[in-house]
């Protein structure tokens, strides 16, 4: 009976004889598949053009969803900073000393 010593996220783990292979492959993770999470639709399914999702873990690839709805935010808060001055203008004055408005 041999003792085998595998490691597997860090902790030791302690095998003997044959169970050894089933025992490593029972406590590999589980690949994560991106193409099987929310927001895969037809036409397109998982769209991943440039391949930031192949390889990932799952915490990964949540961190990489986050930051992308974050930035998606962040760009539709900077059209509306954009588009809302042909609209509307700030009352008042610029600067009273020059008589410049907000509306100049």
């Amino acid at each position: 009976n041999a003792k085998v010593v595998e490691y597997v996220d860090g902790k030791a783990r302690f095998v003997v004889d044959d169970a050894s292979a089933a025992a490593a492959a029972a406590m590999k993770p589980k690949a994560f598949v991106a193409k099987g999470q929310l927001g895969a639709q037809a036409p397109l399914g998982f769209w991943d053009p440039l391949g930031y999702c192949e390889g990932i873990t799952e915490m990964e690839f949540k961190k990489l969803r986050s930051s992308e709805i974050k930035h998606g935010r962040l760009s539709m808060m900077a059209t509306i900073g954009f588009i809302t001055p042909f609209y509307a203008k700030l009352p008042g004055y610029l600067s009273p000393s020059k008589d410049i408005k907000f509306e100049d």
